[in-house]
């Protein structure tokens, strides 16, 4: 797995940390991805800790439909709001 620098950020006025990774996954089937890009935000609330995980597909066999995973799990993230 290669994984970036862990960042702080602010969520809805909430400290919170984000880290990514791209995961790649040894072709064993022309059906499954080969790599896919996987982050985690961490939200410090109140008395507890949110985490939302977000994977997705960014790379697949030739034959498979593109993957949109690099663009899509970072923009999953950015959209994550505090429910008050």
């Amino acid at each position: 797995m290669e994984t970036g620098a862990p960042s702080t950020t602010d969520v809805g006025g909430f400290e919170a940390v984000r880290l990514s990774g791209t995961v790649r996954v040894p072709e064993s089937s022309p059906c499954l991805p080969t790599k896919a890009r996987i982050a985690t935000l961490v939200i410090r609330a109140k008395d507890t800790y949110v985490v939302l995980l977000a994977a997705a597909d960014s790379l697949r066999p030739d034959s498979s439909p593109p993957a949109e995973g690099e663009e899509l799990v970072p923009r999953i993230l950015d959209s994550a709001r505090p429910v008050r």
